[in-house]
């Protein structure tokens, strides 16, 4: 029987905090990420049984902390400056948005101009928000940078 886990920590909060640690000082920075896992066994129950590798190094993990649904989050924040080349991909957004366990929130954004403008707030109805992906404007300049619109994102 495949027994999903889904331990959940945003990877866009933990990215901007990330840099903005790396900005401050020199050396690790604490990195949270969102996992899932679909096992036929008991997934691991502790952070020392699992391996994490970053630029094909290994690394410590130092907490493995499971997130029922219901307490998580999703922010998909979409830059609005990219080549309209990347509507490859907008299968594999619409359908990650949908696959979402019941009960995560989501709220789909575009990143323009240090803001970042989404169409609703965070739902639960992932049809809903998987409808508002779309193409990128693709207009060059439109978010010169991302860390301003995230860290914009957070703040509001």
């Amino acid at each position: 029987m495949t027994r999903p886990l889904t331990s959940a920590l945003l990877l866009a909060l933990a990215l901007t905090f990330g840099f903005a640690a790396h900005a401050q000082r020199e050396g690790l920075v604490p990195t949270q990420a969102l996992v899932s896992v679909d096992a036929k066994s008991t997934p691991p129950a502790s952070a020392s049984a699992l391996t994490v590798a970053v630029n094909d190094r290994k690394q410590p993990l130092t907490a493995w902390d499971p997130v029922t649904p219901a307490n998580a989050q999703v922010a998909l924040l979409i830059d609005d400056g990219l080549r309209e080349s990347v509507g490859r991909e907008l299968d594999n957004l619409h359908s990650f948005v949908r696959t979402l366990a019941p009960g995560v929130e989501v709220l789909v954004g575009y990143m323009q101009y240090g803001h970042v403008v989404a169409a609703q707030s965070f739902t639960t109805d992932h049809a809903l928000a998987a409808s508002t992906i779309h193409l990128p404007d693709g207009l060059a300049g439109m978010s010169a940078s991302p860390y301003i619109c995230i860290s914009d994102f957070v703040r509001n």
